[in-house]
């Protein structure tokens, strides 16, 4: 499967690729794009319906990591929009 490219919302202009992800239930973000966590998924990405739980991404010239050691490295991405 193809990996999904996304831009951060807060400035950064780096890019990620999704590796893995499934569906979720909502995180309680009222926005599309809005990431957050549950006690289920250290990363989530809101949409209108459900969210989507990254379970795994790569930064764009770096290794491919799970969303638990991406969060730790970078926690201030929750509460950003995804654009």
């Amino acid at each position: 499967a193809g990996s999904a490219l996304m831009g951060i919302g807060h400035g950064t202009g780096d890019n990620r690729a999704i590796e893995a992800a499934r569906a979720a239930p909502g995180g309680g973000a009222k926005i599309p794009g809005t990431v957050c966590k549950s006690e289920t998924a250290p990363f989530l990405v809101e949409t209108s319906d459900e969210a989507l739980a990254v379970d795994r991404l790569c930064l764009e010239g770096k290794k491919s990591v799970a969303s638990e050691e991406f969060i730790r490295g970078h926690p201030d991405i929750i509460g950003a929009v995804l654009l």
